[in-house]
């Protein structure tokens, strides 16, 4: 019972340090652009700021997962948490764009580190019934800070004036860093023994994430070109009140992603991804097609349940397939298809966007989601065939 309480707090805990991690990035979104542009520097500088962040929080992913199996999660968890407060402060200190650059280089060093962390304490915390459940309720914290922190930015800068802004944002690692201090993760949860470092393809990528994570990067193709051009698109077409779309995704978001992992833990993987996969692709193909904003909430609400299902199943499905000892290698495996996805289908959408035009771009995108759906199905039958296990976890790793 001790234990068990000890991984409520532990997860209790997480939860509010990557609520607060995700406030700090969420909150500089709609406003870093804002303050770029008021130092006197061009939209163009204020797209590569955005990049520099991308880059770094990408390459840092795999180096991520393999230093969890080398020093203690709280250690590397408060590095990660150091570092963007550095980040925080330097956005605030900058009067020029190489200044800018470091900090949101540092800022996607720190957010690939924290994140990877977090998401690997979350899952070391949760008794292996419950992943699916519980990866989903850790996820809700994106959604809440999604929701509420882009608003609360705006607020902070009329005026403009961008000191509460940066003194709210380097606020939020110091109240994680002490909240970092009172994680217990007891036993097999504190991480592997200590290792020394190799340069093994092994110590920084999971073969058996493979199939989840390439799923996810599939997904996530798809899931660029919405948050990314349907503004543009709904304007082309002349609906106004597109707006609306990410609130009512937003609100199916967060009710799908505990639901969704519930429904895997109970029903199995299979059937919950395979009708998550359908509402996606029902979803996408409405969008091609819609013609008023009623059409685009529709859609909202079966994309938002899809992925909302959809995003934790497949982490969890990752965690489920490694040992306690890798689960930091299969989060940042997972993270690393997550992020070089979105990456990837911003490009993808905007080429076939200029080429074609938005409709036919995502009557495109329905691909991705198809070929996620294949992969999932050739991975089942392989499954079957070699080992005779189910995708619940059942494999021994």
């Amino acid at each position: 019972m001790k234990k068990r309480n000890g991984r409520q707090t532990d997860f209790a805990l997480i939860f509010t340090i990557n609520l607060m991690v995700a406030v700090s990035y969420h909150i500089l979104n709609p406003t870093l652009p804002k303050y770029v542009v008021s130092l006197g520097m061009t939209t163009s500088a204020a797209g590569l700021v955005s990049t520099f962040f991308v880059i770094t929080s990408v390459l840092i992913r795999p180096f991520s997962g393999r230093l969890m199996g080398i020093y203690k999660l709280k250690r590397l968890l408060s590095f990660g948490l150091i570092c963007l407060l550095m980040a925080e402060l330097g956005y605030g200190f900058s009067q020029g764009i190489p200044m800018l650059l470091c900090s949101r280089l540092l800022h996607g060093f720190a957010w690939g580190i924290t994140t990877t962390a977090t998401a690997t304490i979350a899952a070391l915390s949760l008794p292996e019934n419950k992943l699916g459940s519980g990866i989903g309720i850790f996820g809700l914290g994106s959604c809440i800070s999604n929701a509420i922190a882009p608003n609360l930015g705006l607020w902070l800068i009329e005026g403009d004036d961008y000191t509460r802004l940066f003194a709210v944002a380097a606020a939020m690692p110091v109240a994680c860093l002490l909240l970092t201090q009172m994680l217990r993760l007891p036993g097999g949860l504190q991480t592997a023994p200590r290792e020394r470092f190799t340069l093994r393809f092994r110590d920084f990528f999971s073969i058996k994430c493979v199939i989840p994570t390439v799923m996810v990067l599939m997904l996530s193709i798809s899931v660029a070109s919405v948050s990314n051009f349907l503004a543009l698109y709904a304007e082309s077409i002349q609906v106004a009140g597109i707006g609306m779309f990410f609130t009512v995704y937003a609100v199916a978001l967060f009710f799908s992603k505990p639901m969704g992992g519930t429904a895997a833990d109970k029903l199995g993987f299979q059937a919950v991804i395979y009708g998550c996969m359908a509402l996606m692709l029902a979803a996408f193909l409405l969008i091609s097609m819609a013609q008023s904003l009623a059409a685009f909430l529709v859609a909202a609400v079966l994309y938002g349940i899809g992925y909302g299902g959809l995003q934790p199943i497949l982490q969890a499905w990752c965690y489920k397939r490694e040992t306690p000892d890798r689960k930091g290698v299969a989060s940042s495996t997972f993270f690393l298809g997550l992020d070089s996805g979105t990456g990837i289908g911003a490009m993808v959408a905007g080429a076939v966007a200029q080429y074609l035009d938005y409709r036919s771009m995502y009557a495109f995108m329905l691909i991705p989601i198809v070929l996620s759906a294949f992969i999932f199905f050739r991975a089942g039958l392989t499954e079957k065939r070699g080992t005779q296990k189910t995708l619940q976890g059942q494999v021994k790793p």
